[in-house]
């Protein structure tokens, strides 16, 4: 299960290197999701950065 988020996030890496705009607010949602993610399994750490690169995305999107 922890792979397919990892591959979200890793294809709207991609997403956001072609689409700068629409890749980061896709990105953003795909980190928020790995985050909740995180945060279910008690990983806190990783659910933190997550999240927090997820708010850096939607700043430079707008």
């Amino acid at each position: 299960m922890h792979s397919l988020f990892d591959d979200g996030v890793s294809l709207a890496r991609r997403l956001a290197r072609h689409d700068p705009a629409e890749g980061r607010r896709t990105l953003a949602r795909n980190l928020i999701d790995r985050s909740t993610f995180h945060t279910a399994t008690h990983e806190f750490g990783p659910a933190l950065d997550d999240f927090r690169q997820a708010l850096s995305c939607l700043r430079e999107a707008d």
